[in-house]
């Protein structure tokens, strides 16, 4: 048979419209109808063996080559039909292999029935392939709005609303797992439409979203926008599976899905079978076409009663158009739910049916006289149901990586059937949570390998007496560094980019803020750990009493509360650090004592409350150490640093580097791989008359502790701030912090009266809240003494000893500086009666930041000259 295309179908060519080739050299007698039936159902390997793998899919089952399509191709009513929108013309199979490949007719029917293993026999007749028409190929569904928009960034936004305050209700209500609902989001089968408005997409022929389908709150159905046509729901690849189970309602298919806990055992859904989902009773023949070139159908009917005024069962109708329109070739079944229960649906929330009640559903389909319909001419060896989801030992089975089994394959398979775990996707790698739960951290090779089976059963395949014989075994070390690297693996996770050890606030893309739901978070990119519960109804007069009550014992020094503000800033930066716009910079925070047992590290602790009973790190000593440290901290998506103890001075450029900028990068220890990712740790630092470098004075918040007793045992507390205590509190201060973001939300979000030009975007939001709230302002100027930035205090006292216009040795700079107490770390660092080496090294650096700065009202400070002619002066 030879076809024609015109605007509207694909028709057979009368005589006198083909075309005759009478120079062709190559003459075949080929039975075409079969030739067209192997090609159009082996369509993408056809496809494959002309573009290789340039070509695209579109999830009704037709087929895009070039970057923007121009090369449309789909398979209809039995045969494969092309068509080129930049050259007008289109034809069938043969056709398109003489398009690509050149030659006559003739010679290309002779190459495309040798690809699809049909002989042809030399004949005094020549084939006559499609004559090529200015004409459109008719889409496989051809949309009732002529010109369809492209709605995928609205229904983005519907995904990004499935959190687990939304899910939660649908979960209960329809009888499904939260978990289940979570996958079924994150694969983009189900969103919110508005606020709280449960939505399915709408799909055209072309695989383009144009609407979505969303339930009022009084349980009616609309679509949005309008106008674009009734399209069936489909799920996976019904061509790819040869099988498609179609339900009438969406509800009744992720019923099933979720009794066959589909998001723990991705692969056995996407490689064994589809679902169709017609969108109503009356829309049976829209199955049909979504699944062309499908082998088999299994149909799920509702148990419908006859409607009282005409008699008729919706449900029976539904099956008549499925069958009614399935082509020839195309076997129909009938899978027949509990007639006690309305639907397949109702039967899974009363029944709670197990994965093999509803695999033993489908067997039923294939072996009564109930399930079969007028088109039901598969054999036996395509009858066994219980093949689609393939399971070893309870658990589902992975095939190993071998002969015919591609290692990209594998890894595709891999990533599918643990999306759902507790592995993740960050910025090119494979993310894992630590085994406390409290970070992320690099998947390895090693881990994989014990941990997958967990989930999974990997087995190799052998062949004994013509029987395959499944034996579990291992994946390899090699095998499994491959799948961490693959990116068939990394598309099948989840992203994520930070941890939270608990509920904490983010601001949405439409500026609402909201606590985020325990476990993973697509919008946010966050995971979230569960567990942790605290009292969300807590008055903002509450919250301050308790914060009031927990801080009071603390020896702040008497600047105004300021230090007082700033720990209770810090604490709420830790909470509420995601409100702040992506790649704003923060502060850190340094605790400062004048000797030990201030209390400086219980009140850094504190500031960390949302990880619980944090334990505290030692500092490190060296700038390499600071590298490790700051990059381990964003290879974690830690939100937390708090650094022990630390001595002497701070002057680290990596800590500035990290505070300063938004993202943070460096080598993975261990690996030749780079990381970068956001520097969104809050850095708490405690120390002992710590002193700290001008460039971190302004990038830090100080809480200065002043103790007046002469021995830390001489102190008494009222209140124990143990570890057992900081937990039996924690409830109650996370509580207040979001009592307090909640009142700083409803009040506008007042920003702070002080701004820093360091962190201005944390003086908006986290400085708000604190002011609003009642307490100081944390940014105002700390006036500490012997500690913090002494540089800047040291060489103010240093204009008054210097005599204007006067030049000065370093020797006689050092000896005005030891006289009045001023950089005690480099004077005071003596090798005999001089400076050390390291002090006359590490001192004139320190100077020269001040080369040509006003030092005080009216004096500016110089140094000239290099060497021992290096002279410093002020004028």
């Amino acid at each position: 048979m030879i076809y024609s295309l015109d605007k509207k179908e694909a028709r057979p060519l009368a005589k006198d419209e083909q075309c005759n080739n009478s120079d062709q050299r190559a003459f075949c007698k080929v039975d075409t109808n079969e030739l067209h039936r192997r090609i159009a159902s082996r369509a993408e390997e056809y496809l494959r063996e002309l573009f290789g793998d340039k070509f695209d899919r579109a999830q009704n089952g037709s087929f895009r080559v070039g970057s923007k399509g121009s090369l449309a191709i789909s398979v209809k009513d039995g045969v494969l039909l092309w068509y080129s929108h930049d050259e007008g013309i289109g034809g069938d199979a043969i056709a398109l292999w003489q398009r690509e490949r050149g030659g006559t007719a003739g010679e290309a029917l002779c190459a495309v029935a040798a690809w699809a293993g049909i002989a042809p026999t030399p004949n005094g007749e020549s084939y006559q392939h499609n004559k090529t028409v200015e004409a459109n190929p008719p889409p496989p569904f051809k949309p009732t709005s002529p010109t369809p928009a492209d709605w995928s960034k609205q229904w983005a936004e519907c995904l990004t609303r499935a959190t687990d305050e939304r899910l939660a209700p649908i979960a209960a209500e329809r009888g499904v797992s939260l978990e289940f609902l979570r996958y079924a989001a994150a694969q983009g089968w189900l969103g919110f439409y508005g606020s709280n408005n449960v939505a399915f997409p709408v799909i055209n022929g072309d695989g383009l979203t144009v609407a979505c389908h969303y339930r009022l709150p009084d349980r009616s159905w609309r679509y949005e926008p309008n106008g674009q046509g009734t399209h069936p729901l489909v799920i996976g690849d019904p061509i790819k599976a040869g099988i498609a189970w179609v339900f009438e309602s969406q509800w009744d298919a992720l019923s099933v899905l979720d009794a066959l806990a589909v998001h723990e055992d991705a692969d056995s859904f996407t490689k064994y079978f589809a679902v169709i989902v017609t969108r109503g009773a009356g829309n049976g023949a829209l199955a049909t076409k979504a699944a062309a070139g499908c082998k088999t159908l299994v149909a799920w009917p509702q148990n419908d009663r006859p409607n009282r005024r005409t008699g008729k069962v919706p449900s029976d109708d539904w099956m008549q158009a499925i069958g009614a329109t399935a082509p020839a070739g195309m076997a129909v079944r009938r899978a027949e739910t509990p007639q006690e229960h309305e639907d397949a649906g109702a039967w899974c929330k009363a029944a709670r049916p197990s994965r093999e009640d509803v695999l033993a559903v489908v067997a039923d389909a294939f072996q009564t006289e109930a399930g079969k319909s007028q088109n039901d001419t598969l054999t036996d060896s395509a009858t066994a149901p219980t093949a689609m989801i393939a399971t070893i030992n309870g658990k589902p089975a992975l095939q190993l990586p071998g002969d015919g089994r591609p290692l990209g394959d594998f890894a595709e398979d891999c990533g599918r059937m643990l999306a759902a775990q507790s592995i993740f996707a960050r910025k090119g790698c494979a993310f894992t949570l630590n085994p406390e739960g409290q970070k992320l951290e690099p998947a390895t090779p090693t881990w994989l390998r014990s941990w997958a089976e967990k989930h999974v059963c990997c087995y190799k395949s052998r062949t004994s007496n013509g029987q395959e014989m499944r034996l579990a075994s291992t994946m390899t070390e090699d095998s499994a560094k491959v799948v961490l690297a693959a990116p068939q693996f990394l598309e099948n996770l989840r992203r994520v980019e930070r941890f939270h050890p608990c509920r904490l606030p983010v601001i949405r893309r439409d500026g609402t803020i909201e606590l985020l739901p325990e476990g993973h978070d697509t919008e946010s990119a966050t995971y979230t750990a569960p567990g942790s519960p605290y009292p969300l109804d807590m008055t903002v007069e509450d919250a301050l009493v308790l914060i009031n009550q927990t801080f009071a014992e603390f020896p702040f020094a008497e600047d105004a509360g300021r230090s007082k503000a700033v720990a209770v800033a810090a604490m709420l930066t830790v909470f509420a650090g995601s409100i702040m716009e992506e790649g704003a910079t923060r502060p850190v925070f340094l605790y400062l004592g004048n000797a030990e047992g201030t209390g400086k590290t219980t009140a850094a602790r504190l500031a960390g409350i949302c990880y619980g009973a944090v334990a505290a790190e030692s500092a490190p000593t060296e700038e390499s150490e600071w590298q490790k440290k700051l990059l381990s901290a964003v290879i974690g998506g830690r939100r937390l640093l708090l650094l022990d103890n630390l001595k002497g001075n701070l002057d680290s450029p990596s800590l500035e580097a990290y505070t300063t900028a938004s993202r943070y990068g460096g080598r993975i220890l261990g690996a030749s791989k780079e990381f970068e990712g956001e520097a969104c740790a809050t850095v708490l630092i405690t120390g002992n008359r710590l002193t700290v470098s001008p460039d971190m004075r302004r990038r830090a918040l100080i809480v200065e502790l002043f103790m007046h007793e002469l021995r830390a045992e001489d102190r008494h507390f009222s209140r124990r701030m143990d570890d057992p205590a900081l937990l039996a509190l924690r409830p109650r201060l996370l509580a207040a912090c979001w009592a307090l973001v909640k009142s700083w939300d409803i009040a506008g979000r007042p920003a702070a009266s002080r701004m820093n030009s360091s962190f201005p975007r944390w003086c908006d939001t986290i400085g708000g809240i604190v002011e609003h709230a009642g307490l100081a302002c944390p940014t105002a100027p700390a006036e500490l003494n012997g500690m913090g930035d002494t540089d800047t205090r040291d060489i103010s006292k240093l204009a008054a000893e210097i005599v204007p216009g006067t030049r000065y040795t370093f020797a006689e700079i050092a000896d005005l500086c030891a006289d009045n107490g001023l950089f005690e770390r480099f004077t005071s660092d003596l090798d005999g009666e001089e400076l050390s080496r390291r002090a006359k090294s590490a001192f004139p650096k320190v100077l020269r930041q001040y080369d040509r700065r006003r030092i005080s009202s009216g004096l500016q400070f110089f140094i000239e000259g290099e060497g021992h002619a290096r002279r410093y002066l002020a004028k």
